[in-house]
């Protein structure tokens, strides 16, 4: 009786140390340095013909190749490494892109990141903003990891989220509403819808969670500039 006991109270001990052992293993476990957040700016470095210029026709913003920063992303993980490459070739289109504006020191593209933790999951957010003679534009690169898993993370998997078609479809209608009103507007906020509907039929739309709250990148049209211009559509 007194083995049984013991043996007892020694799997117990053991199943204990196992749930303490699962408990205290914390996010630092999947991160590559453990001193570093899950997101900072990556120390890439590439030359440039020149340091700076003013952008703009009249020559009145400051453009520095320093400034082109992009997040590296600290997790141990064959996506993030992926994800990593990624955005390395994103930082050389940069910086070939800020040598090309050189020649006239009028258009420029810059560029800035930020990320946000939501309970296991980091939201990665670049944002390009290219300009000089035509109202901005803006590209966006999007990257959502499981920190749990280090696995990147598509729209579909993000359950709580996909039962709101009805209320982006009327946000999207309201975002153009907003930067367009010609007599053809119904034309263009069909042709909007159907590109997030795309994005959403194939699985490559892009998103990012910012405090809880959903936000999705769409593709707007209307018959001004470059015809497409990506925007953000926040849920919340």
């Amino acid at each position: 009786m007194k083995k049984r006991t013991i043996f007892f109270l020694l799997v117990i001990f053991i199943f204990i140390i196992i749930i303490v052992i699962n408990f205290v293993k914390t996010d630092k476990s999947l991160k590559l340095d453990s001193s570093k957040n899950w997101v900072y700016d990556a120390k890439y470095k590439l030359p440039t013909n020149k340091e700076s210029y003013y952008g703009y026709t009249n020559h009145t913003k400051l453009i520095n190749s320093s400034d082109l920063i992009v997040p590296y992303v600290n997790i141990d993980s064959n996506d993030a490494e992926k994800v990593n490459a990624e955005i390395y070739n994103l930082y050389e289109k940069l910086i070939k892109k800020f040598n090309e504006n050189l020649k006239n020191e009028i258009m420029f593209t810059i560029v800035n990141y930020k990320f946000y933790v939501n309970d296991d999951i980091v939201s990665i957010l670049i944002t390009t903003e290219t300009a000089g003679t035509d109202i901005s534009v803006y590209d966006y690169y999007t990257y959502n990891f499981n920190l749990k898993s280090g696995k990147l993370l598509k729209y579909s998997e993000m359950n709580k989220f996909n039962d709101m078609n009805e209320k982006i479809t009327d946000l999207i209608v309201n975002k153009l509403g907003k930067m367009y009103s010609g007599d053809d507007f119904d034309f263009y906020k069909d042709k909007s819808i159907s590109n997030y509907k795309a994005t959403i039929n194939d699985n490559s739309i892009k998103y990012f969670i910012e405090d809880g709250k959903m936000n999705i990148i769409v593709t707007l049209e209307m018959p001004i500039g470059r015809g497409k211009f990506d925007t953000i559509i926040t849920t919340g």
